[in-house]
């Protein structure tokens, strides 16, 4: 995190708990405040981009949204394009998206954006060569954090110490300040609990998702079907699914190397486990493109299944009894669904979040924990609503903030898809709807801060009128069975020609 000037010194050791990308962001965020960061990393770090033990999630595909993407820039600079010289792809999705929603394949548009495809693996890459070179940060490699040191300050806890071991040699560091960045499993809730004799606070709601995932490298060149134009491909589900695999989310995602990553997740299914299981599967989807595709493709891997997808926001915020000196980051704070792929843009710009709050108090104190944590849930409020807006219909949800059957429950079940639905199609021949709707997908923004724009709502009935008498000026979708179809569209220049 770069600033105009050397910024006063806040203390001596900031410990980072986690290496993944919530840690490597935040030790950069910290870095300039403190003489040493020291970050505790569980895994021995791989030399390249390599999956290891600690993040089996990294086998799935990881959006990186542009909020995230911002924030990572601004704590590292250059990472951009160090991603893109390893191999990382950028494009604009609304062009190079062959995109199947409940009413067929969407037309193709330009968007008012483009996104930058990579591997969560390459990511981390980077962000480690990126950190290396910050010269007050240390990763000690096969770390397990056995817990905190917590002393009286005035009527507070504080947080002065970290245990931990390294091949069972045990070792504690005196700290100025903890950043919690172990994920979903943290201890660190219970153990400030327990030291406090308060539990830290929790909305909890699981949808009880489930997805698997297997990496192929597909035909290039000549042997790449010409109607391929596509280089990333999503099915979503229908909003009232008569058949299982009607409920399924679809998609094959781009990475560096031409690989892709082909991905089947459901709410409440059981999903494969097995490469004869994932293609029975993806051969009764609605459109037999996934399964032509990846049956066309050479596998890399086997099939990679992840159940640990409930939505886990420790309010912090609202916990007064927080001891100083600590603080939470990524999804030890607050972990989504995995579906909507919000997570790592969540922890850059929460990492983001603690610089600022750091540069702006003279101590690591009670206003800026406060701050910190206030300004953190303000913002992911964005991701949690549109998270767990969608998981809330499902009758097997469980958790603090599922719906009671009624009224309420019955139109979001009934309207969310809907909703989404005239929303992106609208976009596609709005510009204005397109860059809010953009700015929301991108946690720039929140989808009700977008639905009072009187503009936004003006031009959201506009559309709906103009589809209910047949008015559009795109053409009607095909049927999924089709092929996506490969003409381009400009809205502008759609409306000239008519």
């Amino acid at each position: 995190m770069t600033y105009g000037r050397t910024p006063p010194r806040r203390g001596a050791l900031a410990v980072v708990l986690g290496g993944s990308v919530a840690g490597l962001c935040s030790a950069a965020a910290v870095a300039p405040f403190f003489d040493e960061v020291v970050v505790l990393e569980r895994d021995e770090l791989p030399a390249g981009p390599e999956h290891r033990r600690g993040t089996p999630q990294s086998r799935h595909p990881h959006f990186l949204l542009n909020a995230g993407r911002s924030a990572i820039e601004n704590l590292l600079p250059g990472t951009t394009k160090e991603l893109l010289a390893a191999g990382a792809r950028e494009f604009d999705p609304a062009l190079l998206t062959a995109y199947c929603e409940p009413h067929g394949w969407a037309p193709r548009k330009p968007g008012p954006l483009t996104m930058l495809y990579t591997s969560r693996i390459l990511l981390e890459h980077v962000l480690r060569e990126q950190v290396a070179g910050l010269v007050n940060v240390r990763v000690v490699e096969r770390a397990d954090v056995e817990g905190l040191r917590f002393t009286t300050d005035g009527s507070s806890k504080r947080v002065d110490g970290v245990g931990y071991s390294v091949q069972s040699e045990a070792a504690l560091l005196d700290v100025d300040l903890v950043v919690d960045a172990l994920g979903r499993g943290s201890g660190v809730p219970r153990w400030v609990g327990d030291a406090v004799g308060t539990p830290v606070p929790e909305q909890t709601l699981n949808a009880k998702v489930m997805y698997s995932s297997r990496w192929y490298q597909p035909p290039s060149g000549k042997e790449r079907p010409v109607e391929w134009w596509w280089e990333h491909l999503a099915l979503l589900p229908l909003p009232a699914a008569a058949r299982e695999e009607d409920d399924y989310m679809a998609t094959i995602f781009p990475v560096e190397g031409g690989r892709w990553i082909a991905f089947l997740g459901s709410w409440g299914h059981d999903m494969p486990t097995t490469p004869e299981e994932f293609e029975h599967r993806a051969a009764n989807l609605r459109t037999p493109l996934f399964l032509e595709a990846i049956r066309a493709s050479e596998p890399l891997s086997d099939i990679h299944v992840t159940r640990a997808t409930a939505n886990i926001w420790r309010r912090y915020d609202r916990y007064d009894a927080l001891p100083l000196g600590l603080v939470s980051v990524g999804d030890a704070a607050c972990a989504f669904n995995p579906l909507y792929g919000q997570g790592m843009s969540a922890a850059a710009v929460s990492a983001q979040l603690l610089g600022e709050a750091i540069r702006d108090h003279a101590d690591i104190d009670r206003a800026m924990v406060s701050q910190y944590h206030r300004r953190q849930a303000a913002f992911l409020d964005i991701p949690w609503s549109l998270a767990v807006t969608r998981d809330q219909v499902y009758d097997h949800a469980t958790g603090t903030e599922t719906l009671p059957d009624g009224l309420r429950k019955r139109l979001l079940n009934r309207l969310t898809w809907p909703v989404f639905g005239l929303i992106s199609q609208s976009s596609r021949e709005d510009d204005v709807i397109a860059a809010e709707f953009s700015a929301v997908f991108n946690l720039e923004q929140s989808m009700t801060g977008m639905l009072r724009r009187p503009r936004v709502l003006a031009g959201l009935l506009f559309y709906a009128i103009k589809r209910a008498t047949g008015r559009t000026r795109l053409p009607a979708y095909p049927g999924p069975r089709s092929a996506p179809p490969a003409t381009i569209h400009s809205p502008t220049a759609d409306r000239l020609a008519r």
